[in-house]
């Protein structure tokens, strides 16, 4: 499953988006990996200095691979439709 990541450098007028597989953060090297459907990757160096923006893509992401792990249905909260803040 894919989802969309959206991040932005602090004091940059736009954000950039990017279809991903998955991401993890390497705190000893202040980057965040993302994990591209075609197996690739890209890496954003100064991390810190970005922020994120996740929406329900993400979520239901997460609860699928959750369902997986766990061979349950799992129950969320959330308005599909909904923008979030």
């Amino acid at each position: 499953m894919t989802y969309i990541f959206k991040y932005k450098k602090d004091g940059a007028l736009f954000a950039k988006k990017i279809a991903i597989s998955g991401h993890n953060y390497e705190e000893n090297q202040d980057k965040m990996v993302l994990y591209l459907p075609n197996g690739g990757l890209k890496e954003i160096a100064n991390w810190k200095c970005h922020a994120v923006e996740l929406g329900t893509d993400w979520m239901l992401t997460v609860k699928k691979i959750m369902e997986d792990e766990t061979n349950q249905k799992i129950q969320l909260n959330i308005n599909k439709n909904k923008q979030g803040t």
